[in-house]
C-alpha cells in the first residue's frame, strides 16, 4: 500500500455539549500508552525482563485556537464527547473521524506580542477508548 502524505488543512474539532467555538490552528492527537511491568528476578541473566500492563492510558489532545476572550471556558466543564474530523483525502466524499470522551485539564497560555497572532492552547485528558470511522 502506498504511503499517503496528508496535510492538516481542513481538520476540525467539535464539542458535543459545550458552546466553545474558535478557529483551530494546530491539533496534536493523543498518544496511547501502557505500562511495561518489570519482571526481572534474581535468576535473570544479562537483561531485564518486562510484561505488558493491561490498562491503557488514552493520552491527551492538545489544540491551539485563535484567542477569543468571550469563548466558553472549557476548564470549568465536565467531560464531553469530542470529535476530530480529518481532512478529506483525494476521492473521498466523507472525511474520517475520531471520537472520544475528554475533559479540559489546562487552558490559556496567551501571549501578547506586537504584530503576532494571539492564540490559546487547550489540553484535554481523554477518558475513553477512541471510535475511529474511516473516510469514504
Amino acid at each position: 500500500m502506498p504511503t499517503v502524505a496528508l496535510e492538516g488543512t481542513g481538520a476540525r474539532i467539535a464539542f458535543a455539549t459545550s458552546s466553545f467555538t474558535s478557529d483551530l490552528i494546530t491539533l496534536q492527537l493523543p498518544e496511547r500508552a501502557r505500562e511495561a511491568i518489570e519482571t526481572t528476578h534474581l535468576g535473570s541473566l544479562i537483561t531485564k525482563t518486562f510484561k505488558p500492563g493491561v490498562l491503557i492510558d488514552p493520552g491527551q489532545v492538545t489544540a491551539e485556537f485563535d484567542h477569543n476572550p468571550a469563548a466558553a471556558k472549557l476548564i470549568k466543564g465536565s467531560a464531553e464527547t469530542i470529535t476530530i474530523t480529518y481532512p478529506k483525502q483525494d476521492g473521498q466524499t466523507t472525511a474520517a473521524t475520531l471520537a472520544f470522551t475528554a475533559f479540559c485539564v489546562s487552558e490559556g497560555g496567551e501571549e501578547f506580542t506586537v504584530g503576532s497572532r494571539m492564540t490559546t492552547k487547550i489540553t484535554f485528558q481523554v477518558t475513553s477508548d477512541y471510535t475511529f470511522t474511516a473516510g469514504a
